[in-house]
C-alpha cells in the first residue's frame, strides 16, 4: 500500500509540473473547430523519460533499484488542467518495462488529443 501511495504522490507532483490540476478543462482552451480529447488538436507531443519517482525495496542482497516513469503530454498546451492516463504494463513488475508494446505509440497519440499519460515501472 505504501508503494501505491508513493506512486500517487509522485504522479501528483509530476502532474503539477506539467500543469495538470485535476479540474475540468475550460472549453475555451480548445482550438476552434475541434473537439479536445476526441480529435487530434496538437501537432506534437512532449515526452519526458526516466523520471525517478521512488526506489525498490532491496531483495536478496541487491541494492535498491530506481523506479522510473515516462511522461507524455501535448506540446505547447495552454490548458491549465488535463486528464492523466496511467499506463501499467503486464508482467507483475517481474518482467516488462514502461516502454513495452504499444504504450509509447498510444500515449503519444493521446497526447495529440490533449491527454497527459504516465507509464511506469
Amino acid at each position: 500500500m505504501h508503494l501505491v501511495l508513493s506512486v500517487l504522490d509522485s504522479l501528483a507532483s509530476v502532474s503539477a509540473l506539467m500543469g495538470c490540476r485535476g479540474a475540468p478543462v475550460d472549453p475555451d482552451d480548445r482550438p476552434l473547430g475541434s473537439t479536445r480529447f476526441v480529435d487530434t488538436v496538437f501537432t506534437a507531443a512532449t515526452t519526458v523519460t526516466g523520471i525517478q519517482y521512488g526506489a525498490s525495496v532491496p531483495l536478496r542482497g541487491t541494492g535498491a533499484l530506481p523506479l522510473l516513469l515516462d511522461l507524455y503530454a501535448p506540446a505547447d498546451d495552454t490548458a491549465s488542467a488535463r486528464p492523466v492516463l496511467v499506463w501499467i504494463h503486464d508482467g507483475g513488475f517481474v518482467s516488462g518495462t514502461r516502454t513495452d508494446g504499444q504504450i509509447p505509440r498510444l500515449a503519444s497519440a493521446l497526447a495529440l488529443r490533449g491527454y497527459a499519460s504516465v507509464s511506469y515501472h
